[in-house]
């Protein structure tokens, strides 16, 4: 069986049999890195756009909590490590919130808002790269709070200008209020 097929059956399982990388206790994480204790991190941008995107916000903590599972592999590199940074890019200097190895699942982490309305925003690049021409992929939420989400990346189609593919997400919402229904009891699932 091909590597990239085994992690998304894995995803796949995990989340239909209610796995989570929830520590002892019940509760996930309250934050991620850069995001502890109420102080948030701010993005100093290394040019008027941040590294060829928008300019870096401020990350207040969310409560919202998301988890990336990496089956990101493209040629000409194959699987790669990726970094997932709060913000609509990355650029020089900026730490990632998160980096996840390939076929690998994130301990839960909170993505951070920039305001009061909840606007949020994560960008994704392969480990240890940062310039617009490397970013595989971003997408913004606006979030209440009380969303959990797992979030699936792998490459897409496309190229991007460094040579790789493009990244493509899957999310799914497992708890939140815009979700339809409600959520199923622990080791059940929602298909």
């Amino acid at each position: 069986m091909h590597r990239p097929v085994a992690v998304a059956l894995l995803a796949i399982l995990l989340v239909a049999c209610g796995g989570s990388a929830t520590p002892p206790g019940g509760q996930p994480s309250p934050t991620a890195p850069g995001l502890g204790g109420g102080s948030a991190p701010t993005f100093e941008p290394s040019g008027p756009f941040g590294g060829g995107g928008f300019v870096q916000p401020t990350l207040r903590p969310s409560a919202a909590r998301f988890r990336v599972v990496n089956g990101y592999s493209s040629p000409p590199g194959g699987p790669s490590a990726v970094d997932v940074y709060g913000g609509y890019s990355a650029g020089e200097g900026h730490k990632p919130l998160i980096s996840v190895p390939f076929g690998a699942i994130s301990d839960w982490f909170d993505p951070g808002v920039f305001d009061d309305q909840g606007n949020a925003a994560l960008a994704y690049y392969p480990a240890g790269k940062r310039s617009s021409d490397d970013e595989l992929i971003s997408k913004s939420e606006t979030l209440k709070g009380t969303e959990r989400v797992t979030v699936f990346i792998t490459a897409g189609d496309e190229t991007n200008p460094s040579g790789g593919r493009y990244g493509r997400l899957s999310m799914v919402f497992e708890k939140g209020t815009d979700v339809a229904g409600e959520s199923p009891e622990p080791g059940k699932a929602i298909l």
